[in-house]
């Protein structure tokens, strides 16, 4: 770890990423500049040839360092206008400025659907509409069943489907008027209209179940085919109904990221104790994935240098199989880097590898930073790295030094490192969490941090298993399932009790995206700056930081 926090500032990625950030923000603030963005990218290799003629200078005399750092900065300019040229040619810009809602019909190709009881709601694509400026721009629908009268259900929607939508469409606002219609929770509706907007979707549409159909179907992928596969393979763990069927629901929801079987009184236990990410595949799930296809393959003795090569592709069907949400395909990046890294002996710097990914998600899609998922999954894994993890390995250390020969007290002495080690991952996060919460969600829940080292003990297990009894043949696999439901039978009842006894979900909202930026860079510099000291001043002065951090945010609210 002593590596870790020497060199990952020292690299030139770290400029490289940091540049790429400030462009694409730059670039998201000034939109009158975008006629412009021909010009930032032409400029872009401009800023290379200045560096060959930097070169020079090492001829007449000149420090090296100094031109070290002036070629740094010729490559910081260059990433910045590369980057701010990117963003404006892969965002759209929002075709309606001052569009007043009204009644449209539009067909629209569906890039993304959730389903609850009596809704369909998500991401679609518009091909055509009575607004012709339209066309091209994404927008959010909802389907409902009205809860009066008899009408027909609600069509079952499936990603590439062409559906026809009748109903009104509006702008997306923070505040929307009063006179645009009743808002049940205002708070979750500026929080949502927040998150709309931060992925540049710009108008929403509401149409009845009685006034959406489906014009064709798209072709069953691969990937939905996997994702039956696997399901198929959860289901064999049902034991007899009742709890056990619901916890095999929550199980699917958590290996697949499909939320739709998830009963509201569940999102709600979960969203109380601050454990809704354990449902978004993220690094977590892959991570897990990773281990188990590596572990796969070691148990059938394929060659060191070979294992990544055949754990890769089983880690790609598993994001295929997901539907290739951008947390994963971020996570599966930094795998990627991470153990390509490793085998041609370049190092396995884990923060290089982090950067690394967060740079391919931006050039793939540049509006990806300004999302709530890409921030707070990029800055729990930076605090991991930072202090998390090393912190946990030194109080092992320090607590196996003093353990004496007595083999219970080395059971209870583990035991202890296990709830103390995921105490530390949950306070480490929550420093930089905390913000990003109260920015996007206007809230965040305390007793997640106690809560945290059981359900992500048990998450972790629930995956595993679940890897494990899709892996092996049938007969075998089936008891693997039936253990990774009970895992997440035990996660329920868990958050269930917390909830009950433990409401601690604190309403805090942080309207300054500045502020929030500046609470986790302060986070992250002080685990960098403590890296060095022992383990419990580092956790002390951890939660010294997210004390003041609460208080602040009750502050600023």
């Amino acid at each position: 770890m002593q590596y870790l926090r020497r060199s990952f500032i020292a690299y030139p990625i770290f400029g490289i990423c940091l540049s790429a950030f400030l462009g694409t923000w730059f670039a998201s603030s000034f939109e009158s500049l975008r006629p412009s963005m021909r010009l930032f990218i032409l400029c872009a290799p401009a800023a290379f040839a200045i560096d060959a003629f930097a070169r020079m200078f090492y001829y007449f005399g000149i420090p090296g360092g100094y031109v070290r750092v002036l070629r740094r900065g010729v490559y910081a300019c260059s990433c910045f206008l590369l980057f701010a040229g990117l963003f404006w040619l892969r965002v759209p810009e929002n075709p309606i400025e001052n569009f007043a809602p009204a009644a449209i019909s539009a067909k629209c190709q569906v890039m993304q659907v959730s389903r609850s009881e009596r809704t369909a709601y998500g991401v679609a694509r518009v091909v055509e509409s009575d607004v012709s400026e339209l066309s091209g721009s994404y927008i959010w629908f909802t389907v409902a069943r009205p809860k009066r009268g008899s009408h027909p259900d609600v069509p079952l929607f499936s990603q590439s489907d062409t559906i026809l939508l009748k109903g009104i469409l509006r702008p997306v606002r923070i505040r929307p008027p009063a006179a645009w219609g009743y808002v049940k929770d205002a708070h979750s509706e500026a929080s949502f209209n927040n998150y709309l907007l931060s992925r540049f979707i710009y108008f929403k549409l509401f149409a009845n179940s009685y006034n959406a159909s489906v014009l064709s179907r798209a072709p069953e992928s691969a990937g939905s085919k996997i994702s039956a596969f696997i399901s198929g393979r959860l289901s064999d763990a049902i034991f007899s109904g009742g709890d056990f069927s619901v916890s095999n629901n929550i199980l699917k929801a958590m290996i697949l990221g499909d939320k739709s079987q998830l009963r509201a009184e569940d999102k709600q236990i979960f969203k109380e104790v601050g454990a809704m990410h354990i449902f978004a595949v993220s690094g977590l799930h892959v991570g897990i994935a990773a281990l188990a296809a590596y572990f796969f393959c070691s148990l059938i003795s394929v060659p060191f240098k070979l294992r990544p090569f055949v754990a890769l592709p089983l880690l790609f069907l598993y994001v295929w199989a997901c539907g290739f949400p951008p947390s994963a395909v971020r996570a599966f990046i930094m795998v990627v880097s991470f153990w390509i890294a490793l085998v041609f002996s370049r190092g396995s710097n884990s923060m290089n590898a982090l950067m690394v990914s967060a740079l391919a998600a931006i050039i793939v899609d540049p509006k990806v930073i300004f999302t709530a998922g890409f921030q707070l999954s990029y800055a729990v894994t930076a605090t991991l790295l930072l202090f998390s993890i090393s912190a946990a390995t030194q109080m092992a250390v320090a607590f196996s030094a003093m353990a004496p020969r007595s083999g219970l007290w080395r059971t209870c002495l583990r035991a202890f490192e296990f709830v103390a080690g995921g105490f530390l991952i949950a306070l480490g996060g929550g420093c930089v969490a905390a913000p990003i919460s109260a920015y996007w969600f206007g809230a965040f829940s305390i007793s997640g941090i106690f809560v945290s080292p059981f359900l992500v003990g048990l998450a972790t297990c629930a995956v595993f298993l679940a890897a494990a009894s899709i892996i092996l043949p049938f007969g075998l696999g089936a008891p693997f399932a039936c253990l990774a439901t009970f895992a997440t039978y035990l996660m329920l009842e868990i958050s269930a009790i917390t909830a009950k006894f433990m409401p601690w979900l604190v309403d805090v909202r942080l309207d300054s995206p500045i502020l929030c930026i500046f609470f986790v860079v302060c986070a992250l510099a002080l685990f960098l700056i403590t890296g060095q000291c022992r383990w419990h001043w580092r956790a002390g002065a951890a939660a010294g930081f997210f004390t003041l951090t609460m208080f602040s945010l009750w502050i600023f609210q």
